[in-house]
């Protein structure tokens, strides 16, 4: 009977030392042990797609609706259109079916200037976001500087007087007056320069509001003239 016995006990003891010298299953090489009690994460794009957010956009200096407003909705990680809506009427505007994460919403319309709040999250536990009223800043736009110029005809017809405004010709500068007068409407030069209007030259000509002594001095003038010296010739009847 002890020889049995101690059979017996020599068998457990040699299982026990068997199992502690197995050999555990060698780890893949990089692979970091998983803490014991600690679950896997989960990928967002595995999660169902449960989330709501909503919203109304207003105009910040009135607090009017703002209808057509672009609602756009982009993932923070990826940078990628979650989705995207406009608002109706009321201003008012849902996306729907949006899996959880780290969001930044872009509001947008012509007129204001774009809106961006980057601080939403949704979660299982808080799917649903009311984001309650959003106000848009009008957009202030500086002008540039416009210069209003008076543009007068080439040549004026008055009641005593035809006004000759060789200041807005076109190639003034690379002809005398003379030949600027003759291309006038009812204005004749003759070859040796007298001017005459409609066949009279009983003239009083002005350059540029001074008088001159009479149609030879006048034509000899304006013979020795670049049309650029000249701004205007007036011709009183």
């Amino acid at each position: 009977m002890k020889n049995w016995i101690l059979t017996a006990v020599l068998a457990l003891l040699c299982l026990s030392a068997n199992a502690q010298e197995r050999p555990r299953p060698e780890r893949p090489e990089g692979q970091r042990p998983r803490p014991e009690g600690r679950r896997p994460r989960m990928n967002p794009d595995d999660l169902p797609a449960i989330g709501t957010l909503s919203g109304r956009v207003l105009d910040a200096q009135t607090h009017k609706p703002v209808e057509y407003a672009t609602i756009a909705l982009i993932r923070r990680r990826t940078g990628q259109l979650e989705g995207g809506t406009v608002t109706d009427g009321r201003g008012r505007f849902v996306l729907e079916k949006l899996k959880p994460g780290f969001f930044r919403l872009e509001v947008s319309f012509i007129g204001y200037q774009t809106l961006v709040k980057d601080s939403i999250r949704i979660t299982p536990r808080q799917p649903v976001v009311e984001l309650g009223d959003l106000l848009l800043q009008p957009e202030t736009q500086t002008l540039e500087e416009v210069v209003v110029r008076e543009h007068r005809p080439l040549v004026e017809q008055r009641i005593d007087k035809r006004v000759v405004r060789v200041d807005q010709m076109v190639g003034a500068e690379s002809i005398s007056a003379t030949e600027i007068l003759e291309n006038v409407p009812s204005v004749q030069v003759d070859i040796d320069g007298n001017i005459s209007l409609r066949g009279s030259q009983n003239l009083r000509i002005l350059i540029d509001g001074r008088p001159t002594l009479g149609n030879e001095e006048a034509a000899q003038l304006l013979q020795q003239l670049p049309g650029n010296a000249i701004d205007r010739i007036e011709i009183i009847t």
